[in-house]
């Protein structure tokens, strides 16, 4: 894992500056597509959310809506041959967690009776792909491995009543002792670093219309930080995805230029994706107490629908 602050220092991303972070980004994907004008599609997405652990009040699982946008290219090959790229910018929001657990235990035994609290998950997320096709018969038809690097920028917001400073205590609480705290008001904000190996792979099924799919699996450092709690650390974790979906492509236009021959089209995807986020180690006390508790992992899932459009030339 040691690769992982290198390519944080060689991209000069910091963790405040979340616009830096998508415009290095950005321009990574631009290098790719100014070498080879394919395409590029455009996703709305929606379905369900899931948040548990590592903060205060998610000890037991909560799930909210989510909306997804997202500008992508699913597979693209350089120059005719058989390595391919394939990026993908989203950003989404989801709908408003509300905790379900209202206590916890403390290592000495003690109950922490925790506030009804809401939140919020918004942020940013990206990746790009280089790999080599395997198999490959067509436009439509091909298997190709390759290896993937991506940014994650998430940020949690939740309510709270409590003011003033955190204590910064570590009260443990002895058993059958029992202590009711307010939150603070606050913005955890998650800055992940993502490189692993990804599986794409499509089949055309008429003229019109083919299927496609990825799988792709990274493990990452997340910087963790919080300011009104002073909280700035790092953690590790892991993160999953797989998407299958149909490409229906109705417009095809063959164009004779003279010195070359385009042929524009346009074309509608449905899929389904799944994505999944762990870390471990993560313990965000929103009390301010910062109480003696076992280190939780967190762990955030989410499934959507997604339609898309897109152009090739």
């Amino acid at each position: 894992m040691a690769f992982l602050p290198s390519l944080k220092e060689t991209l000069n991303i910091k963790t405040s500056a979340f616009l830096s972070k998508i415009a290095v980004f950005t321009s990574l994907i631009f290098t790719f597509s100014v070498q080879n004008v394919h395409a590029s599609e455009f996703q709305i997405g929606s379905g369900t959310m899931s948040l548990k652990g590592g903060i205060f009040g998610l000890e037991s699982q909560v799930d909210s809506s989510v909306q997804v946008f997202t500008n992508r290219e699913q597979h693209a090959n350089l120059l005719e041959s058989n390595v391919f790229y394939n990026y993908s910018i989203s950003t989404y929001h989801s709908g408003q967690f509300s905790n379900e657990s209202n206590s916890l235990t403390t290592l000495g035994g003690g109950t922490v009776e925790l506030p009804n609290t809401n939140y919020d998950w918004q942020g940013f997320d990206g990746q790009i792909t280089l790999g080599y096709d395997v198999f490959k018969k067509g436009p439509f038809d091909y298997f190709g491995v390759g290896l993937s690097l991506g940014i994650a920028a998430p940020y949690i917001d939740n309510t709270g009543d409590s003011s003033g400073e955190p204590a910064n205590s570590y009260p443990s609480l002895p058993s059958g002792s029992s202590q009711s705290v307010d939150f603070f008001a606050s913005k955890t904000e998650l800055t992940g670093y993502k490189i692993g190996p990804k599986i794409v792979f499509g089949k055309s099924l008429n003229r019109l219309a083919s299927v496609y799919g990825e799988v792709s699996y990274a493990t990452q450092r997340v910087d963790v930080k919080n300011d009104t709690l002073r909280i700035a650390t790092n953690i590790s974790g892991d993160y999953f995805s797989y998407e299958l979906g149909m490409r229906y492509q109705p417009i095809t236009i063959k164009k004779d230029l003279g010195f070359m021959t385009i042929e524009p089209s346009l074309y509608f995807t449905l899929a389904v994706n799944y994505a999944e986020l762990n870390m471990d180690n993560l313990n965000v006390d929103l009390s301010g107490y910062n109480f003696n508790i076992e280190s939780a992992n967190m762990s955030a899932s989410s499934t959507t629908l997604n339609l898309g459009v897109g152009y090739n030339f």
